[in-house]
């Protein structure tokens, strides 16, 4: 999903849910296409785009020249029904993001706030004066702020798909009254000024602490409200998973296909000399088609990692190193590997936390096939995968296992990295580092192996952006 759709699905979803429970009712206007520009801070295309899915929908009547008019509102009692259908059948789901925001959200708000200038903070406290309890689109501009200096458009999204998918947990506001909402808001804002004059007076526990508490308090709100939830209504019979939409879109698809076919070839589960299964039998696997698997075919050429043989098929090669140079000049190829960098970052500033919390739900013969890794130098390059299999395959939170099942595979971008790299030993560092790691298995130490793969994600990102920077990918 690009910028601009996450940005219009957010638009349509706040005038949508605002419909179906009785805050505009038929016959209301809706903002003007100016006044929503205005009030979202985007583009008249992005409102434009939301208002015209609303008149799809049967919502909306909309005239040239003329405000867009609600002509099919919320019929009486929809209003609570929208509500608990929604919660009802995701109800799992945003509890356990609301868990796991409140694991690894404060260390990446905590580096975008010490990244921020003066300026960056003036704009923030800014945004902050504008917050309102009962309008999410407020909040989600100041928390992007928050955001902007990491520099990640992939973390971004992925808060966006949290937002998105957990978009009903702020209309509590449109239940309360005006006095009640306002405390609200005054409150937000305050422990939000609070964070932005522990930034400005450069405490950074201070800032770290009410950062916690923050989405601390976050969670124990979802669960008070999910609780109040399943004491009136009986639960959905079928819960809607999370799932993070990495890739979306015709365009995308040939990426997210070779993103996977990377990974099974880092794995070796296609083995040098193999060849792929047909283009056909991949388009089936895949849900694509033919056409697709072969623009992908193009690309893992490219990159060296396959070549053709008419008549035969595409078989797995040695990368040669010239190939895997050329490959890098390729727009594609350089924009995954952007996307790499990106995948490294947030795994450097998610990992403790997340290995801390996955690390008693390990599966016993992961854990020796990782163990069997970390003692075999040549095969260091797999460790990242194999400690992110660790989570994904684990018991541990679903939505844990989605994001880093998710960004194992993007973190198959880097293959091109290892020739870039080629001729150079592994430092001393990351053999300590990994090290670190098997002896936190071995010893059953949650906090020893969380450390080491965070400071080897760490390391990872140093080296990468070196390497692409002297490049010119950055």
């Amino acid at each position: 999903m690009n910028r601009e759709q996450r940005l219009y699905s957010v638009i349509y979803d706040y005038f949508f849910t605002r419909i179906c429970l009785g805050f505009y009712q038929e016959g209301d206007t809706l903002p003007s296409i100016g006044e929503a520009r205005e009030m979202f801070g985007v583009s008249t295309r992005t409102i434009r785009k939301a208002y015209h899915m609303l008149e799809e929908e049967g919502y909306l009547s909309i005239s040239r020249g003329r405000n867009a008019v609600v002509i099919r509102g919320a019929p009486g009692g929809q209003c609570r029904e929208v509500c608990v259908a929604y919660f009802a059948a995701r109800r799992d789901s945003i509890l356990d993001l609301s868990w796991m925001a409140k694991k690894i959200l404060p260390e990446i708000f905590l580096r975008g706030f010490l990244m921020m200038d003066g300026e960056g903070l003036d704009g923030l406290a800014l945004s902050v004066e504008k917050m309102r309890i009962q309008n999410l689109q407020t909040q989600l501009q100041c928390f992007c702020r928050i955001l902007a200096p990491l520099g990640n458009p992939l973390l971004t999204s992925f808060f966006w798909e949290i937002s998105v998918f957990s978009r009903m947990t702020y209309l509590r506001g449109l239940f309360a009254d005006e006095a009640e909402n306002e405390r609200d808001s005054e409150n937000l804002r305050c422990r939000f000024m609070e964070m932005i004059d522990a930034r400005r007076a450069e405490d950074s526990e201070r800032l770290r602490t009410l950062i916690c508490r923050f989405f601390g308090n976050c969670d124990v709100h979802v669960r008070a409200h999910f609780g109040e939830l399943a004491s009136r209504y009986a639960p959905a019979s079928e819960q809607v998973p999370f799932t993070w939409r990495v890739y979306k879109g015709r365009p995308q698809q040939g990426f997210f296909i070779a993103m996977k076919l990377i990974r099974k070839i880092y794995a070796e589960d296609y083995r040098l000399g193999e060849f792929l299964p047909s283009a056909a039998d991949l388009a089936e696997e895949y849900g694509v088609s033919v056409i697709t698997i072969r623009r992908t075919l193009v690309l893992l050429g490219r990159l060296g990692l396959t070549e053709t043989i008419n008549g035969r098929g595409t078989r797995v090669i040695p990368q040669e190193e010239n190939v895997a140079r050329q490959g890098l000049q390729a727009p594609a190829v350089r924009k995954n590997l952007k996307i790499f960098l990106q995948t490294v970052q947030m795994l450097a500033l998610t990992g403790e936390a997340v290995m801390l919390a996955s690390f008693p739900h390990f599966k016993p013969d992961k854990v020796r096939r990782a163990a069997e890794t970390f003692r075999n130098e040549t095969a260091y390059d797999i460790v990242p995968f194999t400690c992110m299999e660790l989570v994904a395959d684990s018991d541990a939170s679903p939505c844990l296992r989605e994001l880093y099942g998710q960004l194992s595979d993007l973190f198959g971008w880097g293959v091109i990295l290892r020739f870039l790299a080629r001729g150079s030993s592994v430092s001393g560092e990351r053999r300590e580092l990994i090290e670190e790691m098997r002896a936190g298995l071995a010893a059953r130490d949650a906090g020893r192996f969380a450390r080491g793969f965070s400071g080897l994600m760490f390391h990872v990102l140093e080296g990468a952006g070196r390497r692409l920077r002297e490049r010119g990918v950055l």
